[in-house]
């Protein structure tokens, strides 16, 4: 989400939310694939949805700028922290 705000994300926030992301997954996939509540699916192709829609927004915006080999705008300098 810090690609939409000026403000950097840390690593101890990365860390967490994908671990809970992790155990998520964990959780639902062998859930799915042995209860198959549909509700579930819908929420994944949600997740899905929001996922993708954002991440064309984040290239979208970045126009032609020049990216590094990470896909990020050059000029952020993210792992300098400026």
């Amino acid at each position: 989400m810090t690609t939409f705000s000026p403000r950097r994300g840390s690593n101890a926030v990365r860390t967490a939310s994908g671990a809970l992301l992790g155990l998520g997954y964990g959780v639902a996939v062998p859930w799915f694939l042995t209860a198959r509540p549909l509700w579930l699916l819908a929420v994944a192709a949600g997740y899905g949805g929001v996922a993708a829609a954002l991440l064309v927004r984040s290239r979208t915006e970045s126009g032609g700028e020049e990216t590094d080999r990470d896909g990020e705008n050059a000029g952020e300098n993210r792992s300098q922290g400026t």
